[in-house]
């Protein structure tokens, strides 16, 4: 009897053995589980990192959390579509050594893209010197906040180029970049075009077409938007009427309206008058001295003939 439970007892010390052999054999493998675990975790948040330097973060956040999926498909959306242009890029490329252009057109295209992003802008692309963004998709806060926020942005843009020139000045730079902005609202077709392999996010239509040409068309340092945009942001900015504008590509004549407040640059000086009958517009931190002196004799000229009643 003794020998029999001598005999049960040492197997059973055997089994434990062998459980305790396993069971640290699990925590190994376990560990080792949870460090490869860690490892792709800390990989999948690199790639994540890096993808999302190539997407509008609006994107980037709809496809992460399944609110959107990357899919071929597109909706038809009223959007504001926004596109800038640096003023005689390619003459000013002819002038600039390789090195000092990139750092300059990157400083550019960082700084307007924080300012983009700062005011919900989604950014579809750089094409170049330009910048196209938008705002209506995938987010919006309705047509007239998107149109405002646009407007603001716009002005802001145009605010950090003049800073941006100074800077540039004093480092010797002979052509600091200048822009010019176009503004235009309405339906569009927006989503991924490509193909099962490749895609991109973005909006096409004759909207987007205007808001291109309007860009064309600006003033060297302002905004110009079309009809449909000042009829939603009248009320909160200065804006005047430009001449009735034919459109590359575009049926009949557009009508457009430069943004008066984008006028306030640091790095001019620009008064702008209208009234029932009248406009005076005058940059006066870029007139000659001939410039001055012409327009002095021109406002002379005009005050007495207004004080004789003419």
């Amino acid at each position: 009897m003794a020998d029999a439970n001598a005999s049960e007892i040492l197997r059973l010390n055997e089994e434990l053995s062998e459980l305790q052999i396993m069971h640290e054999a699990l925590l190994d493998h376990s560990d080792a589980i949870e460090e490869q675990l860690g490892e792709q975790n800390a990989t999948l948040e690199r790639l994540s990192t890096q993808l999302s330097h190539y997407l509008s973060p609006q994107i980037y956040d709809a496809l992460f959390t399944g609110r959107s999926v990357a899919e071929i498909s597109a909706s038809r959306k009223k959007l504001t579509v926004f596109f800038c242009d640096i003023v005689n890029f390619t003459s000013i490329t002819e002038s600039m050594e390789p090195e000092e252009l990139s750092g300059m057109l990157n400083n550019y295209l960082s700084e307007l893209t924080i300012i983009a992003l700062a005011h919900g802008a989604t950014v579809d692309k750089y094409i170049g010197d330009c910048i196209m963004a938008f705002f209506g998709d995938p987010e919006t806060l309705g047509d007239k906040q998107d149109a405002l926020a646009c407007v603001r942005m716009s002005i802001a843009m145009q605010k950090r180029m003049g800073e941006l020139a100074k800077v540039w000045s004093e480092k010797g730079v002979d052509q600091p970049f200048r822009l010019r902005i176009g503004v235009n609202t309405g339906y569009c077709t927006v989503g991924n075009f490509g193909s099962s392999s490749r895609m991109d996010y973005t909006a096409i239509g004759s909207q987007v077409n205007i808001a291109a040409r309007l860009q064309g068309k600006a003033d060297i340092g302002g905004i110009l938007v079309s009809h449909s945009t000042y009829s939603l942001v009248r009320e909160a900015f200065s804006l005047v009427e430009r001449e009735p504008l034919q459109l590359k590509g575009i049926a009949g004549s557009v009508r457009a309206y430069a943004v008066l407040d984008a006028a306030i640059g640091a790095d001019t000086q620009i008064m702008v008058e209208q009234g029932e009958g009248f406009r005076i517009e005058a940059e006066l931190g870029r007139m000659s001295a001939d410039s001055r002196e012409r327009l002095a004799n021109v406002a002379r000229d005009l005050l007495a003939r207004i004080e004789q009643g003419q």
